[in-house]
């Protein structure tokens, strides 16, 4: 009983650490790049923004620090309606041959895994946002395999 109020402070210190993962992480504007959003980087001493306009589809890919990839995708909106964007999403990501499961779903989009091999996996969202006649489409970068915690913060950074 002597050791509870240890424990306790202990789990209070813990949990406390868990939550400012993300405190030094910095924000940055891509209005400059045509979103009106705003996400966190872990290291903007390290920050690469790179645009590519696909004619139909503008691609924003941004690196900051080993771990964080974004990728965005920005086009004109085929709905205004989140859910069904979210779920053509869904049918998407479910037809790529490396898809396993979809891990955890938020209201905006999904966390998902995909098996490289039978020992390899890799961690994935997607993040939908619907602005102004517009659609963005946020993932983890193209290239890179990342953890379920390197996925979750990445998701997490967009405002």
């Amino acid at each position: 009983m002597k050791y509870l109020p240890i424990f306790f402070f202990a789990l209070l210190i813990f949990a406390a650490c868990q939550q400012d993962e993300m405190a030094n992480w910095q924000p940055v504007s891509l209005e400059s790049h045509g979103i009106a959003v705003d996400i966190l980087v872990p290291d903007t001493a390290h920050l690469e923004i790179k645009e590519s306009d696909l004619g139909i589809m503008k691609d924003i890919t941004v690196q900051a620090g080993e771990g964080y990839s974004l990728q965005i995708f920005a086009s004109d909106a085929g709905t205004s309606n989140l859910k069904q964007a979210v779920e053509a999403q869904k049918k998407e990501v479910a037809s790529q041959p490396l898809f396993d499961k979809i891990i955890e779903e938020y209201e905006d989009g999904f966390l998902f895994q995909n098996s490289i091999d039978s020992t390899t996996q890799s961690f994935d969202f997607r993040k939908v946002l619907l602005k102004d006649n517009k659609e963005y489409i946020f993932r983890t970068g193209m290239l890179g395999i990342f953890t379920e915690d390197q996925a979750r913060k990445m998701y997490k950074s967009i405002e």
